[in-house]
C-alpha cells in the first residue's frame, strides 16, 4: 500500500485467518482516518518524552479487528533513536504512548 506526500510511511496490514483480500479491502477502509491523525499522534509521543525535537511516525500497523498502532520515532535530539508506539481503537480513541 503506498501512501502519497511527504515523507515515507511504511503501511502494514497484519493478516491472520481471513484472506488477504478483505485484511487489505478493510485496512483501505481506515487508511484515511489513520492518515488524517498523524499530527494528533506526533503531538501526543512529542509530549510524552518532553523532547523538543518532534517525533514522526515511521509506520502505521492495521489489525483485523479495525484497530492500529502507530510507532513514533525521534530523528535527532536528545531523543534520538527512542521509539513508542500509540495504539487506536476500533473506535478511533487514541492512546497515549507510556513513558
Amino acid at each position: 500500500m503506498s501512501v502519497g506526500g511527504g515523507p515515507s510511511l511504511r503501511v502494514c496490514v497484519a493478516i491472520y485467518d481471513q484472506g488477504r483480500t478483505a485484511a487489505i479491502a478493510a485496512a483501505e477502509e481506515i487508511l484515511p482516518a489513520l492518515l488524517q491523525n498523524i499530527p494528533v499522534v506526533e503531538a501526543m509521543a512529542t509530549a510524552t518524552t518532553g523532547s523538543t525535537s518532534p517525533a514522526t511516525i515511521l509506520d502505521v500497523w492495521i489489525y483485523p479487528d479495525g484497530t492500529a498502532s502507530y510507532t513514533c520515532g525521534f530523528l535527532e535530539g536528545e531523543s534520538d533513536g527512542e521509539l513508542m508506539s500509540v495504539k487506536r481503537s476500533a473506535d478511533g480513541h487514541l492512546e497515549p504512548p507510556q513513558p
